[in-house]
This record gives C-alpha cells, structure tokens and sequence, in this order.
C-alpha cells in the first residue's frame, strides 16, 4: 500500500482544479422516484466529472473516534437535502459541487426543491411542472444545475417509472444503500436496458467479480460492502489514482485504521490532509492514537480556515481531547460557516449548561429554535436555561411549548413542575410531577437536585419541600421523604391547606417509631 500511495500523491496536484460534481438522491415520497429523477439529472451533465445517487450515500468517509467509527452525517437531521446538508457533503468529499433536493408530487403537480453548494457557496431553486412530466422536470433541473456548476448539458434520458425505469431505479437506490448483489439481481433479466443502464449493469457485475476494469468509483463502493479488507483497500487505491475527489485518502486511512495497519493509516491521512476535510480527519486519527500534539496542531489549521465538514469532524476531535473551550471555539466557527445547521448551537448549549453558562445556552438555543422551531428538545432546554437566569414565565413558556410539540416530553415536566412549586402552585406541580412519573416511574435524579437547590435559592416558596418529599417518597428514600416533610410542615405551620392534610398525615406515620421486631 505504501508504493502505491506514494504513486498516488502526485495526483494531489489535480484536486485544486477538479470540477466534480456529486448528486446525491432527492428526497421523495417514493425514493425510487427521487433516486430515478436525480440519475437523470446527473446523467444529463457534461464537461465535469459526476457521480450520481447510485454512489452519492457511500462516499462520505467516517470518521475514527474512540471505539470505532462515526459519519458526521448522522447529525444532520434533513440528511443532506437541505443548504447545510449539501455544504457538508462538498466539503467533505472535496468536491467542486453537491447536489440534492426534494421532489414533492402534489395534487396537480411536480415540485422539486433544488439545494447545492458549489465553491463553498449555496444555490436554490424551485422546479414545478404537471404531473406526467418527469422528463421536463429532470431537463430543468440539469439546466439550473448545469448553470450553477459551469457544466453543458446533453438531453435527458426518458424516464418512464411504468416500465423497466422502475427496476433500473430500484437497483440504483440498492446499490447506494451498499446492496450491490441486491442491485445486480434488480437489473439481471431485464432486455430493454439502453446503453447507459447496461453500463451500470456491466460495470456492477465487474466489480462483484473483483475485476480491475470495473469503473473506479463504481468498484470502490462495491467492494466498500463485500467485507474483504484487501480488496476494498486495492479497489479504493485503484480509485485513487484514477483522478478520485481528495476523499478516497480519507477513506484508505480508515481502511488501514480497520484493519489495523497504523503505517498505511499515517501514510494515507497525511495526503488526505492536504484539504481541509482531511486534515480534520487526521486530527481525529490523532487523537484515537494518542498524538494530543499533532491532533492540536491539525486542529489550529482546521479552525483558522475551513469549510462546515471540517469544522464538524474537528469539532469532534476536540470533544474527544475533552477540551471543551476548543470545541465551543469551532462550534461557534462553524455556526458562522453553516448558519442553517442546528449541531453547533445544540451542542454549544450542553457545553454552556456543563460550565453553569445559562445565558449563552438561552441564546444559542434561541437560535437553534430559529432553524428548528418543532424541536421539543430545544424548547425543554430552553426552559431550564431560562430557569436557571430567573425568567420564571418564559422557562414555563417553554416548557409548555415543549409538552404541545410531544406530551411525552417528561423533562419539560420536571421544569414545568419546578416553575409551579417555586411560584407557589404546589397543588399544579403536584399534578405535574405525577404526569411525568407515569410516563417514567424512575423518578430523575436531577428533579430532585433541582429541589433541593431550589429551597434555598427560593425560601419564600413553602411547597419545595413538599414536593420534594413527593420524590423522594418515590424514589424509595424514606427518611428524606420524611425529613422533607417535616420541613414544609415546619415552613406551613398552621396555614396547611386542607389538601396537604393526608400527606402531612404521612409524614407522621413516616417518623413515627417503628414498631419493634417480633422474635422468632
């Protein structure tokens, strides 16, 4: 491996000027439907290098991280359909431009949301034609596409889903999900392939048989799924050199990396650092080997100049050094470079919450609210950093909001419950708490941290003990239940509502003497 990567590095010179363009598959109510209607675009590109949505979800390369691997796209919550999504998919790959979309059929027509990004900057637009135009709709689309990426365009494909497109359309979207067999059996038997189906069928069968004349990219994949180390390192070499995106390197150091070869690891990470991606790759492969000093060095180019995937796999280096004032740096970089991706500000705000920042967690979740306003996640954090500053009524705005968007919700109800106690409605928190303890009844440890602080930071609240005690009763502790009680018993003296009057009765039979043990 080592001979032939030092073949391959002089390809490194071609990466700055290369105009390869990936489309990955649209979004649609039927995936074969979008997988077929982004095929056609890409296949209707011309003058640039394309790789369409049959190899579009496999080559993003993962990430090494302590005890395996991660692919930074399990934190897009839209995949890589919407403008972050695609930003992350050109930057990691290396490429010039990333394409995807989501095609809608509506009652009387087509709609296809368009989003790339193409040298770091995002496009949209939207194609509507009727509802038996596909071929109008792909042939719009390669234009728009073609205008944004400087590509000619050549005359789209008929796509007709009523025939033999539907199987071609099917093998497609098995053989990006990494079912190439699967995919070969879709297109076997079928007599009306015209040329370019045929070529995938060809190539297909190549790649499974391990023959080296099997487009690169195509036989990359395919082997990346047969579980062979070997061979997939060979075919992703063959790749390499055959002119592929700076993300191949990526992928050979984590191929060595599985296979443990830690020479071949440092040996293909070190080319794959000359972008961005890859630099951010290899600090994450630093730190799983112990290097803290290259790691940071990586990391400090990383930080002062890179695009929304290289910031993402470094934010995550720098979550694994457990430096989070480094890791709350890149995130706030990378919420600058990706302003429409949720990750930086979620996870800026636990980083806020970890050293007792209220106040920036409110903030960057506001914003994150902004991108994401059907997060109840958001809104249940949001409530308890509003908590936390004393904005009593909009940590129970929150809150509340966070129960409309799922019932189920039950933290949002311990910050709810927090609200009512400490604002006097003990009956309300009561009814909360048991709403939350019949969704879980483990009872969470931090509920009754929250009350325990909250006695002496809201004195004047009488019914924080007991509603404390309500916890502890069941969480099985007995005595605090018990002390708890006698507390509020003590705050309330005479004014004990009538409600409260079988509780503070078991709060005597709790510290009455137990009875003493018969003998045997």
């Amino acid at each position: 491996m080592h001979r032939t990567l030092i073949v391959l590095a002089t390809t490194l010179i071609a990466w700055a000027a290369a105009a390869d363009v990936v489309v990955h598959p649209f979004r649609s109510q039927d995936p074969f439907l979008g997988v077929a209607v982004a095929e056609r675009v890409a296949g209707a590109l011309e003058g640039v290098e394309v790789f369409g949505p049959e190899l579009a979800p496999a080559l993003i390369a993962p990430l090494p991280v302590p005890g395996g691997f991660f692919n930074p796209i399990a934190v897009l919550p839209d995949g890589v359909v919407d403008r972050s999504g695609v930003a992350v998919l050109a930057d990691a790959l290396g490429v010039a431009a990333a394409v995807s979309g989501t095609l809608t059929v509506e009652t009387d027509a087509l709609r296809l949301e368009l989003r790339a990004a193409v040298d770091g900057r995002g496009h949209t637009a939207t194609v509507i034609t009727a509802l038996d135009d596909l071929d109008g709709l792909a042939a719009r689309a390669a234009a728009i596409v073609a205008r944004w990426t400087g590509a000619s365009t050549a005359p789209v494909r008929p796509l007709d889903l009523s025939g033999d497109d539907a199987a071609v359309a099917r093998a497609r979207a098995l053989l990006g999900a990494g079912f190439a067999i699967e995919a070969l059996e879709a297109l076997d038997g079928l007599t009306g392939l015209d040329a370019t189906d045929a070529a995938l069928r060809d190539g297909l069968a190549a790649a499974l048989a391990g023959d080296d004349g099997a487009p690169a990219a195509l036989g990359a994949v395919v082997a990346l799924f047969q579980g062979d180390g070997p061979a997939t390192v060979a075919a992703f070499e063959r790749w390499a050199a055959s002119g592929a995106p700076p993300v191949a390197y990526v992928w050979l150091g984590v191929l060595a990396l599985s296979v443990e070869d830690p020479a071949a690891a440092v040996a293909a990470f070190d080319l794959a650092a000359a972008y961005p991606y890859g630099r951010a790759a290899r600090a994450a492969a630093r730190v799983v080997a112990g290097d803290e000093a290259g790691a940071r060095e990586d990391l400090a180019q990383v930080e002062r100049r890179a695009g929304p995937a290289a910031l993402l796999v470094a934010s995550f280096a720098a979550q694994a050094l457990e430096d989070g004032v480094l890791e709350d740096r890149l995130l706030a970089t990378l919420g600058r470079v990706a302003p429409f991706l949720t990750y930086p500000f979620e996870r800026r705000s636990f980083l806020a919450f970890d050293r007792d920042d209220p106040l920036t967690a409110a903030q960057v979740l506001a914003v994150a609210l902004e991108l994401d306003p059907a997060s109840d996640l958001y809104w249940t954090n949001l409530g308890w950093a509003r908590y936390l500053l004393g904005d009593l009524a909009g940590s129970e705005t929150a809150s509340r909001r966070a129960l409309e968007l799922d019932a189920s919700q039950f933290i949002a109800r311990y910050n709810l419950g927090l609200v009512e106690v400490v604002t006097g409605r003990l009956e309300d928190a009561l009814t909360t708490y048991a709403a939350a303890l019949r969704l879980d009844p483990e009872v969470d440890d931090e509920a009754i941290d929250d009350l325990v602080a909250a006695e002496e930071r809201y004195p004047e609240a009488l019914g924080v003990p007991f509603a404390l005690a309500t916890l502890l009763d069941q969480e099985g502790d007995r005595d605090g239940a018990a002390a708890a009680f006698e507390r509020y018993a003590a705050r309330a003296a005479a004014a004990l509502p009538a409600w409260s009057a079988p509780a503070h009765g078991k709060y005597r039979r709790e510290t009455a003497p137990r009875p003493p043990r018969r003998a045997n």
